[in-house]
């Protein structure tokens, strides 16, 4: 598991690693069964979508995630 999202790591990272780890996310928050995980990984994927937004840029949903990938809770 990864914790970054409390170090403040989320501005300094590239838009490329922000979709990454938004897609493996979403993929955790999806096929997780635990409500504690789901509820922070749901919490992690609206920080990601936060920082691109700021950014200008949309959310690419075609790149597929990793289960528990970098980036996910």
């Amino acid at each position: 598991m990864s914790f970054e999202y409390t170090t403040g790591v989320i501005p300094d990272l590239s838009i490329q690693d922000l979709q990454q780890r938004r897609a493996n996310t979403w993929e955790t928050y999806g096929n997780c069964l635990g409500h504690s995980k789901s509820h922070y990984n749901h919490y992690i994927l609206r920080l990601y979508d936060a920082e691109l937004a700021s950014r200008g840029v949309a959310a690419d949903e075609t790149i597929q995630g990793v289960f528990n990938g970098t980036g996910t809770y």
